[in-house]
């Protein structure tokens, strides 16, 4: 970390010099371009997970294609270890797996034999959520924290239902009106101490009663990766294109007046920035975090003179949803220090959102349009 500072601190430019600076060693720890688009541009913003599942969490990358908008999407997934359970989670939408089985690490278990996460919005209501599921055992949680205990997927119109854990008292509903939220906490609360789940229910393909039992291993940590996942992809405050505005003006004005402090308090705890690599063949992307950034920045301009720093172009994009936003802007920078003078243009593309009740910026990426202009 030190080092990788320290060749920071000897750029100069907020947006474009820091890039030459990088090396692989600051890259994914491996990235699959067996899909790679040559000539198309590179992206990495379509994640909903900023930080890490866990901090000892091993990130790895593939580019996709995107046929429709001719881009190469960087897709990272995180590999790692919470509590001695092993776990794969993908940034874009927080899917994946977590093990499911004591003596069944990820590398070996069939896919039935460990906890499945998805998390997306339902077709119909827009209503956003996260399932973990085993089996035929289905958990959701919804955005606004609440749960609901499911059973199959293809249920016979008019039948029951019935969840037992170890051997408490089996609880049965019509499929018609599920569980009801006390039955639910009441079955949840027995899973956090219980072996085994039965599940039964009407098989509407087959027109007879389907009955499984559901290993619990590591269902309480699998839990807490659902809520870790939940908290960086759901948010009930929303924000608006002013809050933008505001969060834009604020963040130039601290970098006018080379304000390092000033910067982060626009920048979210959980703040990264992508940064191009054009040292090796074809160009890829680093990733620096929130406190990375405000140290090259405050080691980077003990060294400048003469700062000059202008925004323009800018186009905010709100999602319909009100849990983010996107900028895009164009930035120019004049630098000045003893040995020369610099200007850089960049494309910059910000996105924001609300966290505990201020607007902060998350991300940032940029693209470079002019390189250093000074002449040789």
């Amino acid at each position: 970390m030190k080092r990788f500072l320290q060749r920071l601190a000897n750029c100069y430019l907020l947006m474009m010099l820091v890039s030459t600076c990088l090396s692989a060693d600051e890259l994914c720890v491996s990235i699959s371009r067996s899909r790679y688009v040559d000539g198309w541009t590179e992206v990495s913003s379509r994640e909903g997970i900023d930080s890490h599942i866990t901090p000892e969490g091993v990130v790895n990358c593939a580019f996709f294609p995107d046929q429709s908008e001719k881009l190469n999407v960087l897709v990272r997934q995180e590999r790692g270890n919470y509590q001695g359970v092993g776990y794969r989670i993908f940034y874009t939408d927080g899917s994946g797996v977590i093990q499911g089985e004591a003596e069944k690490p990820l590398d070996v278990a069939d896919y039935q034999d460990n906890w499945s996460l998805r998390c997306r919005a339902g077709l119909s209501d827009q209503l956003k959520r996260c399932v973990l599921q085993k089996g035929d055992l289905f958990i959701h949680r919804y955005q606004d924290g609440s749960y609901m205990v499911d059973v199959g997927s293809d249920k016979k119109t008019g039948s029951n239902m019935q969840v037992r854990v170890d051997n408490n008292e089996a609880v049965t509903v019509s499929v018609q009106h599920g569980f009801t939220d006390e039955q639910t906490d009441l079955i949840l609360g027995q899973m956090q101490t219980g072996k085994k789940v039965y599940t039964r229910y009407s098989d509407a393909a087959n027109q007879w009663e389907t009955e499984k039992t559901i290993d619990l291993f590591a269902y309480s940590r699998a839990m807490d990766i659902v809520e870790i996942v939940a908290s960086e992809i759901f948010t009930l405050s929303k924000i608006t294109a002013d809050q933008v505005r505001q969060v834009i003006a604020g963040a130039d004005l601290a970098a006018e007046n080379r304000d390092v402090d000033g910067i982060g308090n626009y920048l979210s705890k959980n703040f990264f920035k992508y940064i191009d690599v054009p040292t090796v063949n074809p160009p890829v992307t680093a990733r620096i975090d929130r406190e990375q950034y405000l140290e090259m920045l405050k080691q980077g301009w003990k060294t400048v003179e003469d700062y000059r720093y202008q925004r323009k172009d800018v186009v905010i994009n709100v999602a319909a949803d009100g849990a983010s936003a996107e900028s895009n802007s164009t930035i120019v920078e004049t630098v000045s220090t003893k040995e020369r003078n610099m200007v850089s243009k960049v494309r910059e593309y910000a996105r924001y959102r609300v966290e505990h009740g201020k607007p902060v910026i998350i991300r940032i990426e940029t693209q470079t349009l002019v390189g250093d202009t000074t002449p040789e």
